[in-house]
């Protein structure tokens, strides 16, 4: 005898909302596991028989997520003690199902394994939906005491408990999915906007340093002209160091190859001083460095270039590489006449060289002067602690 819906005692039995508080748990297509599988061991030593099961009642089908003692198939949900267990608001317990009339008809009492003893505690979700069955069975008829069946609904509520804490597990990945999305959504959005400010701040220095310029052509006073033409020339380097570190991010880059980056700088400061070709060399080592570093990099490489030229250097170096642990140098050198005797950063008056120092400070880098080690010229040295490993990257050729 099969136990229809209408016998259930609970008479507020909705199995629409049974069946999606179920599947809420997105528990019935996975893999028998270890948990479930301990606590079928703990039930089946606690009743001494050879069966204990966790089986999820589908609306077709009865589904075991674990078993011990023996493997179990899914089975058709009718006929079925699961099937009827789950119906019911308290334990289903079937002493001797030969002599049961409820379950003496069973194919798994008349046939193979021929079941005797079964008792199912309904897995209840706490919205008091039974989506399935904590059940323990044997081949031979038991009656268990009120303290095993106690024990049995401890069980049953602990892998309630489990399947609580997988689906608040799922539902946190899942938020916390979302928002690193949303996250970067917003971060995406906003490189775009600072690349389009970083784009219409170099187009208004490259109009300033026009503008400049174009004064310092019609200044009546001599001085007043070259002070224009040296404004319009720093403000030109800036604008031409935004310029290669936006073509980077316009391919999507947010940190760059420095010593590429120095390259294509070097290229266009070449074409403007009109040197020949061979005459600025950068060499060193590839390493990426965040965007925002790239910039007092580029200045500081464009003054001293500039001041090496107006001394009459021709040929320039600049050296990009890893000095020491954790360590980068940054360093141009000349073949100009080199250093002025006596000559001392700290006491230098030039607008350059503190523009220089200046820029050495925002790297948290120190500035030094010696000797060029390759000929009688000046060489200038930028030593500065490399970005932490999030943002630095070697470049392994």
């Amino acid at each position: 005898m099969t136990v229809r819906k209408g016998d259930l005692h609970n008479q507020n039995w909705d199995e629409a909302a049974r069946l999606a508080a179920l599947n809420a748990y997105a528990i019935l297509d996975s893999e028998q596991d270890g948990p479930f599988k301990n606590i079928t061991t703990i039930a089946a030593k606690l009743f001494s028989v050879p069966t204990a099961f966790i089986s999820l009642v589908d609306a077709d089908t009865i589904r075991f997520r674990a078993a011990h003692g023996m493997a179990l198939a899914d089975t058709a949900r009718v006929p079925g003690f699961c099937g009827s267990a789950v119906l019911q608001d308290k334990p289903w317990l079937v002493v001797n199902a030969s002599a049961d009339q409820r379950a003496a008809a069973n194919p798994l009492v008349t046939g193979a394994p021929g079941l005797q003893f079964y008792l199912g505690i309904p897995l209840i979700t706490p919205e008091g939906h039974a989506i399935g069955v904590l059940g323990v069975a044997d081949l031979v008829p038991r009656r268990p005491t009120r303290k095993q069946i106690e024990h049995l609904k401890h069980l049953a509520a602990a892998v309630i408990g489990q399947m609580e804490l997988r689906m608040t597990a799922r539902q946190a990945i899942a938020e916390a999915t979302r928002m690193v999305e949303e996250k970067n959504a917003e971060l995406s959005q906003s490189r775009l906007l600072a690349r389009e400010i970083d784009h219409r701040v170099m187009n208004s220095l490259q109009l300033v340093s026009s503008m400049l310029m174009l004064q310092s052509r019609s200044a009546e006073s001599a001085d007043t002209a070259e002070q224009l033409a040296v404004a319009s020339g720093r403000i030109s380097a800036v604008a031409r160091s935004h310029q290669h570190i936006y073509l980077a991010a316009d391919a999507g880059a947010v940190r760059e190859n420095c010593q590429a980056y120095l390259q294509r700088l070097c290229l266009t400061i070449s074409e403007i001083l009109h040197f020949a070709e061979g005459r600025l060399n950068v060499e060193g080592e590839a390493l990426d460095l965040p965007s925002d570093k790239l910039v007092p990099i580029g200045l500081i490489v464009n003054e001293l270039i500039t001041n090496a030229a107006k001394q009459g250097a021709t040929n320039i170096r600049v050296t990009i590489q890893l000095s020491g642990e954790n360590q980068i140098m940054l360093r141009v050198s000349d073949d100009g006449p080199g250093l002025p005797t006596h000559f001392s950063l700290e006491n230098s008056k030039g607008l350059g060289m503190k523009v220089i120092s200046s820029l050495a400070r925002q790297l948290n880098g120190t500035l030094s002067a010696e000797r060029c080690d390759w000929s009688d010229g000046a060489a200038f040295t930028v030593v500065f602690t490399a970005p932490q490993n999030e943002d630095f990257t070697p470049i392994i050729a």
